[in-house]
């Protein structure tokens, strides 16, 4: 058949892009570290924690935060998941806010090339040198199941 033509799509994180080659549409990430938030007493108090990060076109993403970092009385969104506001995807960076309420958007850094993510949040009570959440990222299928 003349003018057939058959295109193979593969997800943009199977295998490693070459380089100086256009970054992923789509990115699913799951990413493993530590959570520090403001326990009994305002003290700071850190937990093992995950946080799954999708970015689906060049400045459309959504992030779901631990539960330790939500504060009791935030909304419930769609599983919360938060979508990211003012998303920039960077050859070795992606980088945005998400909004946790009124007074509180944490900035979003994830680092391409080593896979490390941070949560900043200038407006908590342990703002400064350490994350709210400090951890790395590897990809991971959202429509795979391990059992």
């Amino acid at each position: 058949m003349a003018g057939l033509m058959i295109l193979s799509a593969t997800p943009g994180w199977a295998q490693p892009a070459p380089p100086g080659a256009p970054a992923p549409a789509t990115l699913h990430l799951v990413c493993t570290g530590i959570v520090r938030y403001a326990g009994l007493g305002g003290a700071t108090t850190e937990a093992e924690g995950q946080v799954l990060v999708d970015v689906t076109g060049p400045a459309a993403g959504r992030i779901k935060l631990p539960d330790l970092l939500l504060s009791q009385g935030h909304d419930k969104t769609d599983t919360d998941w938060r979508a990211f506001e003012s998303l920039t995807i960077a050859e070795t960076q992606i980088e945005g806010k998400v909004t946790l309420g009124f007074l509180n958007k944490p900035a979003v850094t994830l680092d391409r090339v080593t896979g490390h993510l941070d949560v900043m949040s200038a407006g908590s009570p342990l703002s400064g040198e350490s994350p709210l959440f400090g951890g790395e990222c590897r990809p991971y299928d959202p429509n795979a199941r391990k059992f």
